[in-house]
């Protein structure tokens, strides 16, 4: 009876982890605690019937009909925590099974919300999958991007960095890298766009390149504002503004060095 409430109590330990969504820890508890308790009380029961058995031969003529009832009842003991052991490992797998729905419910969300293009293609960046945000950054639907490599929308001054980029990703699984480029939309315009690649060939449900696009046009803009009127009010600080000739101030800095 201790032995059987030991297990018990291993059995509850173990649904206790399943519940914190600690699964690593389960299963090795599982492996480590409750597989060799099951075992042992297991053993413990065969050699309970075991003895019976040889016991209810030995007193056959005395006492049969009691041994009979002893062995049904290690018996129907066994038969009970092979039940109870099916039982709460089915409550286990339901229990985990509903996480990773509620997961895979979460991240379908994110994905499908998120203001990142995220792209899954295969080895030959063939497009399988496109995120939404397809329609905000290139202006076309998914459907019609798919099949279509990712290369065919890259700017052509930037295809040897995307080129670079893929290399990068390619030379071991779990490999990743980023990149700055620019993807040309059917309309004709331009997106500048930071991508983060990720090569998860080897992850069962992925089995692809996972590109995470983000549009940073109107930083690259600000960027490119910013700098060209640094220039201007370099070019005011040392020319004259009415000749725009070089003034007193860049005479002097030449002279200077």
């Amino acid at each position: 009876e201790a032995t059987f409430d030991g297990y018990e109590r291993l059995i509850d330990r173990q649904l206790a982890l399943l519940k914190q969504r600690d699964f690593d820890d389960a299963w090795i508890f599982n492996r480590v605690r409750v597989e060799p308790a099951f075992a042992d009380l297991h053993d413990q029961i065969a050699k309970m019937d075991k003895a019976y058995s040889e016991r209810a031969e030995a007193s056959i003529r005395v006492a049969s009909l009691g041994s009979a009832l002893i062995v049904v009842f290690a018996v129907g003991l066994l038969a009970f925590l092979h039940f109870e052991r099916s039982r709460r490992a089915r409550a286990v797998m339901g229990a985990e099974q509903r996480v990773i729905r509620d997961s895979e419910s979460r991240f379908r969300s994110l994905v499908q919300n998120s203001s990142d293009l995220i792209t899954i293609t295969n080895e030959d960046m063939t497009a399988r999958y496109h995120s939404p945000a397809i329609e905000r950054v290139l202006g076309i639907p998914a459907e019609e991007a798919v099949g279509r490599k990712l290369s065919d929308f890259v700017h052509p001054k930037d295809r040897g960095p995307f080129q670079r980029l893929r290399d990068r990703i390619l030379t071991a699984p779990g490999a990743s890298a980023v990149a700055e480029c620019r993807l040309e939309r059917p309309d004709g315009g331009v997106r500048d766009v930071e991508i983060s690649a990720t090569n998860s060939l080897d992850v069962a449900n992925v089995v692809g390149l996972v590109f995470n696009i983000r549009d940073i046009t109107e930083r690259k803009e600000a960027e490119r504002e910013r700098v060209a009127l640094e220039e201007q009010l370099a070019h005011q600080a040392f020319h004259d503004p009415v000749t725009n000739l070089a003034n007193r101030v860049l005479f002097k800095d030449r002279v200077d060095h």
